[in-house]
């Protein structure tokens, strides 16, 4: 354990908490974000550093507080920092995949942990060894009397970002492909935006397979790629048109896989023009139901996959 400890420490290059002060730790409310950022090559904001100086970094964050399950405190003393201890913001899955993505796209930049909008340190990804990413973040040099308060911030963080998904999850109905679909389609006609593709709420409605594309269109987006993933709203099966009423069809399922479902809906806009199909492809998994692609104009899928291969071309 010892041995890779100190792989980690040399593979993750001192993603080191700059300058945090024990009079701001005091009269601090909280942690009300946590976001790692590219560097930006070009155009970006511009962030103070703590140390002094700016930082040009994205506008879209790659991995926000969801994206992280909890931390680890005091793994390791640091013997270059007398005085203080390292704490590690560990990965939940879906986070583990999105760094390790950007490190296989974005080798040539740097990644920037952000608190709230202070920059606290940036680091080169790691190279690319075995079990580097399965873990976290390291915040080295954090003083032993403010550690575990420290510790206690970010926790409190993370629990309210993890809460906030479950509770999406569980307003959600999945017992039954209608029940998701029509829950999806209530939400719709009172949000003006298509609100199930904000990442916090697309895991109540997305399969597996979808969330990671979804995660790759993130990944893509937090790049700098300025161009829309999609043309039109896949829910709505439209560009300009609003949405009025929907209905539900039949679901239909065969007897070899009753884990999968077609279910067609049928949506009429304010404006006169025709009643519009869409074609839902749905999939059980963990017990709910979830949509593993949608049709309309064409598939979701494959418009997602059209926009990554220009986006990131090679990596898609």
């Amino acid at each position: 354990m010892r041995d890779r400890r100190a792989c980690w420490a040399s593979a993750l290059v001192a993603l080191t908490l700059i300058g945090w002060a024990s009079r701001a730790m005091a009269a601090d409310p909280g942690i009300t974000s946590i976001e790692v950022r590219l560097e930006a090559k070009a155009e970006g904001e511009s962030y103070n550093l703590a140390s002094g100086g700016l930082v040009k970094l994205e506008a879209d964050p790659l991995l926000m507080a969801r994206h992280f399950s909890g931390i680890a405190r005091e793994r390791r003393r640091n013997p270059n920092l007398p005085g203080t201890v390292d704490l590690e913001l560990l990965f939940e899955a879906r986070g583990a995949a999105r760094f390790l993505a950007a490190g296989k796209a974005f080798r040539d930049r740097r990644y920037c942990l952000m608190l709230d909008d202070i920059v606290q340190s940036c680091a080169a990804f790691p190279p690319p060894q075995k079990d580097i990413y399965d873990r976290g973040l390291f915040i080295f040099g954090v003083a032993e009397t403010e550690a575990n308060r420290f510790a206690q911030r970010l926790t409190a963080t993370l629990r309210k970002a993890q809460s906030a998904v479950k509770s999406t999850e569980r307003s959600i109905p999945g017992a039954s492909p209608r029940g998701l679909l029509e829950g999806l389609y209530r939400r719709a006609l009172k949000s003006k935006a298509p609100e199930l593709l904000d990442g916090e709420r697309r895991g109540a409605f997305f399969s597996s397979d979808m969330l990671d594309l979804w995660d790759r269109v993130d990944l893509a987006q937090a790049g700098g790629n300025k161009e829309a993933p999609l043309d039109a709203d896949p829910i709505a099966a439209t560009t300009s048109l609003t949405l009025k009423s929907f209905k539900v069809g039949p679901t239909k399922q065969t007897k070899e896989d009753r884990g999968r479902a077609t279910v067609e809906v049928t949506l009429t806009y304010k404006e006169p023009t025709a009643p519009n199909p869409v074609l839902y492809r749905l999939v059980k998994e963990k017990g709910r139901w979830r949509i593993e692609d949608i049709g309309y104009n064409d598939t979701l899928s494959r418009k997602l996959r059209a926009y990554l291969a220009r986006a990131l071309p090679g990596q898609e």
